[in-house]
């Protein structure tokens, strides 16, 4: 489709309407909102249709899955909408008002899907990487009548920018970069701001694995892998076309890890007030890792980190405590951990607990919980006691964590 879409001289989209049927507004029929002027006594009323960037990026156009990579591939775009007709290329854009700014912000009301320039390349081909992000992050809040279709749908977009620089590639729809040397970075640290629904076909790896928004966390924060972690990856990187709507084709990405099993529990943040300014009483399930070893003791020191959940939490635990793979790079270095389900030959990833999310919430360092009586969810409540001492910070004291990465690697097989 990209090869389409860059020949073509121009590319007509009918933003209205929901479907083939309502035409084009101006051309196969008579707009709906016209400009009206009317007079009340000695006062003049004018109706003016609505903003006409407003109209594509509120129009069924904007929500498909399908209609991403024509919006974004196209080197000129004629849009029909009721509103009024709204030409863009890649210099400027223009509508029926004969507005024309080369610096128009049609990018950021559109979500940048709107923009066909070549992508532009630091010294490292970093900004390329951040783009292709960005581009899936907006793509996967788009809608898809066939959830099979999450990788053909946006194939276009990434054969695009392959072409713009070939050391950045996508594989089921997770973005990495190549070097002489190898693979330099694979990005497998991103999130669901909400509990998503798993899509068949595709592994949990994969942002195509799941019917949901996601986010990525900064280039920083993701995956640099060993050699040992390149060699296990890299028959996918070899084979970027395969089907991965049948489940025949391989899923497992071969990884080397520190398992841990964490445990989980509930903490009632009554320190801390909502927007009303009320103290917040809500249990909020977070995962607990000591500091300095693996004993565990609510009323001793203690980081207790966000979870963002990839499936909704059950309602009742089997363990008190969760699978978690301490992603970390070659140098030892390592942000976040993934959360897994074991299913006997593989592990599939159901959430993310990260150091990195710019939310002060995200990492807590604090002592002195009391564990109530009663629990929920089959977990241990925690409540801050008369002699907490705890605070939220973006600052972690990565020694008192060694003895995560102190433990043997093992291989493993994440599906």
């Amino acid at each position: 489709m990209d090869l389409i879409y860059t020949s073509a001289v121009l590319t007509l989209i009918a933003a209205a309407g929901s479907d083939p049927s309502y035409g084009l507004p101006g051309v196969s029929n008579a707009r709906k909102m016209k400009y009206r002027d009317t007079s009340i006594g000695k006062v003049c009323v004018s109706f003016t249709p609505g903003d006409v960037y407003n109209a594509v990026a509120d129009s069924l156009w904007f929500t498909r899955g399908w209609t991403f990579q024509e919006g974004y591939v196209s080197r000129r775009r004629l849009y029909f909408t009721e509103s009024g007709i709204l030409f863009i290329c890649s210099e400027s854009a223009e509508d029926e008002h004969f507005y024309r700014d080369p610096d128009s912000p049609y990018g950021f009301e559109l979500e940048g899907t709107l923009d066909s320039r070549a992508v532009g390349i630091t010294d490292d081909g970093s900004y390329g990487l951040i783009e292709i992000m960005q581009l899936l992050e907006q793509y996967m809040r788009r809608q898809l009548s066939y959830e099979n279709d999450v990788s053909n749908a946006i194939v276009g977009v990434l054969n695009y920018h392959r072409q713009k620089n070939p050391s950045i590639g996508t594989v089921c729809g997770l973005p990495y970069q190549k070097s002489v040397a190898g693979l330099d970075v694979i990005c497998m640290n991103w999130t669901h701001d909400r509990p998503a629904t798993r899509r068949l076909g595709y592994p949990s790896w994969s942002p195509f694995g799941w019917i949901g928004s996601i986010k990525f966390s900064p280039i920083l924060y993701q995956l640099r892998p060993s050699e040992e972690d390149a060699a296990g990856i890299s028959c996918h990187l070899r084979d970027e076309c395969v089907d991965w709507s049948h489940p025949e084709s391989s899923q497992y990405l071969q990884i080397t890890v520190n398992v841990h099993r964490l445990p989980v529990v509930n903490l009632i943040r009554s320190d801390l007030e909502d927007l009303d300014g009320v103290l917040s009483e809500h249990p909020k399930t977070v995962l607990v890792i000591p500091q300095l070893d693996t004993k565990v003791d609510y009323g001793g020191r203690n980081y207790y980190m966000d979870i963002k959940w990839d499936v909704i939490p059950p309602d009742h635990y089997d363990s008190t405590r969760v699978t978690c793979a301490v992603i970390h790079n070659h140098d030892l270095k390592f942000r976040w951990l993934m959360i897994l389900q074991d299913y006997g030959t593989h592990y599939e990833r159901i959430g993310i607990a990260s150091f990195d999310d710019p939310s002060p919430e995200n990492v807590m360092s604090a002592s002195g919980f009391d564990e109530l009586a009663s629990t929920t969810n089959g977990l241990p409540t925690l409540r801050p006691g008369h002699k907490r001492k705890f605070f939220w910070s973006r600052s972690w004291a990565a020694w008192h964590l060694d003895w995560l990465l102190q433990t043997r690697k093992v291989t493993i097989a994440l599906g």
